[in-house]
């Protein structure tokens, strides 16, 4: 599953961080699930306070999105 760093890496740094997780899945014939939080990191609500990581409340969300990926393999 890939992950994100936050955004103060800069933008090149960040480009080659995203592009990494389906060149490895690709090269090790892995499955490849992308960045769950796209939902949940642009609402505070959702977030602990560091802004990182999510909260007990997002864990609803991502169990949703994650299951039907699991349900897959």
């Amino acid at each position: 599953m890939q992950i994100r760093i936050p955004p103060n890496y800069g933008p090149r740094y960040n480009q080659l961080f995203v592009d990494l997780y389906p060149a490895l899945a690709e090269k090790h014939q892995a499955v490849y699930w992308p960045f769950f939080m796209d939902e949940i990191a642009t609402k505070p609500e959702l977030m602990l306070s560091d802004g990182i990581h999510p909260n007990e409340k997002a864990q609803p969300i991502i169990r949703d999105f994650m299951l039907p990926l699991l349900l897959k393999l």
